[in-house]
């Protein structure tokens, strides 16, 4: 459906019924705040009305917009990261040995490299 499509692509970790349950708190708390927003400069029935329908349109799809403002960084996120990861699987392909161990060996430090602190004595001991 489309809402989970667009939880994969956000990358949140939500359901379909997270999204329904954040539209009707959302609702609730920016009709609650708009009406008495409104409630603080009239008095008026009409005025408090709209102000609390408005509000509630806002609120209810704020989070369709938060998800699809995440869905859209991602996709951006990725499609700048692309280039990097496809050059990486080339020249792992063009080494020679397997990807898996080509990729695990490029995250782990070479096994003959020691560390700075394996092989430099510190202040306090003795030589």
């Amino acid at each position: 459906s489309y809402w989970n499509n667009q939880i994969l692509l956000s990358g949140l970790k939500l359901e379909v019924g997270d999204i329904f349950g954040a539209r009707i708190l959302w609702c609730l708390l920016f009709a609650g705040g708009a009406a008495a927003t409104a409630l603080s400069l009239t008095e008026e029935a009409g005025y408090l009305l709209a102000a609390g329908l408005g509000g509630g349109f806002l609120g209810f799809y704020y989070p369709s917009v938060a998800i699809q403002k995440a869905a859209d960084e991602r996709r951006k996120t990725i499609r700048k990261n692309l280039p990097f990861a496809i050059d990486l699987v080339g020249s792992a392909m063009r080494a020679g040995p397997r990807l898996t161990d080509r990729l695990c060996s490029a995250e782990q430090p070479h096994p003959r490299r020691r560390a700075a602190s394996t092989w430099a004595p510190s202040w306090g001991e003795a030589s």
